[in-house]
């Protein structure tokens, strides 16, 4: 099919999208970007990682839609890689869904990043209803990385500024519009990662460097709300915190050095080996710190070898 001159030009904004089952989630998200102010300036690109309901189809529904079809889940750190090293535009915006964004908000975010001169913006997620949802957190230190791994996630996010932008280190939800040319600088993404933390390493580098992350109160992203999801497996539970542990290794390693990263592993490992010890002992979720010691010794992370998850 021949392509018109718009279809030609170099978008400005890639939109990076990763679905895994999520369909409708992942469905409402697009629909809101087609309706984008700037939707002429977009490229939407989405990764699935192996899904089985009709994520790997939305193409049929979105003809202009970039889908990156992958057999099984390589994770997010895998799947986000792909989209960038295929993306076109001056600008990635790495949105997470249930996101879903305002007429307005893309060409919004982008003014405000070009008037600053910042090196990533993050808007403000709000529920349904309104309620900020966003949080923030210093750049952690090992010791507070290694208690957010035990406990599946830190205990002190803050809750930004309300009635001003303000320079934030770390954010949660990543919803992130970034200046590409960084992230090509950097070779994208450490795939060491596989589920978790990609946005930690992005936030960090970022600092690091000296740029400027700005979270902007007034623009914000609504998240819908999310369907209740089966419980995980103690398998598929055990996989996901081995990948975490082993995730937060690698980032202190590169980010404190090398003595710091086996610290944090041999840390990791004793933690995982007492957890396994009490589960045999009092018969407490078992299988759910067996399964964790051995993705653990064998360094698992979610990196498509696995199937059924």
């Amino acid at each position: 099919m021949e392509q018109t001159p718009a279809q030609d030009a170099s978008p400005r904004v890639s939109v990076i999208l990763v679905s895994r089952n999520n369909a409708p989630a992942i469905r409402a998200c697009l629909e809101s970007l087609e309706r984008s102010a700037n939707r002429p300036e977009l490229e939407i690109l989405l990764v699935d990682n192996g899904s089985l309901d009709d994520c790997p189809r939305l193409d049929a529904e979105f003809p202009s839609l970039h889908l990156h079809r992958l057999p099984r889940n390589f994770g997010m750190v895998k799947a986000l890689n792909i989209a960038m090293r295929t993306a076109r535009g001056e600008f990635f915006l790495i949105l997470h869904p249930p996101a879903l964004v305002d007429p307005s908000t893309i060409p919004a975010l982008l003014a405000k990043l070009e008037e600053t001169g910042a090196a990533a913006i993050c808007p403000l997620a709000a529920s349904p209803e309104g309620r900020p949802l966003t949080r923030i957190h210093p750049l952690p230190l090992p010791n507070e990385l290694f208690r957010a791994c035990n406990d599946g996630d830190f205990a002190d996010w803050a809750a930004p500024p309300a009635d001003r932008p303000s320079e934030v280190d770390f954010v949660h939800p990543p919803t992130l519009l970034v200046r590409a040319y960084f992230l090509k600088a950097i070779r994208f993404l450490d795939e060491r990662y596989g589920e978790h933390w990609w946005d930690l390493e992005i936030c960090t580098h970022l600092r690091k460097a000296g740029k400027q992350i700005l979270l902007l109160p007034f623009l914000p992203v609504r998240l819908a709300a999310e369907e209740r999801q089966i419980p995980p497996s103690p398998a598929i539970r055990a996989l996901l915190a081995a990948d975490r542990f082993l995730g937060a290794a690698v980032w202190t390693g590169k980010h404190y050095g090398a003595w710091q990263g086996w610290r944090f592993r041999l840390r990791a490992l004793a933690r995982v080996l007492s957890g396994a010890l009490l589960g045999l002992l009092t018969f407490r979720d078992t299988s759910f710190h067996l399964a964790l010691l051995a993705n653990f010794v064998t360094g698992q992370k979610i990196d498509g070898s696995q199937r059924g998850l």
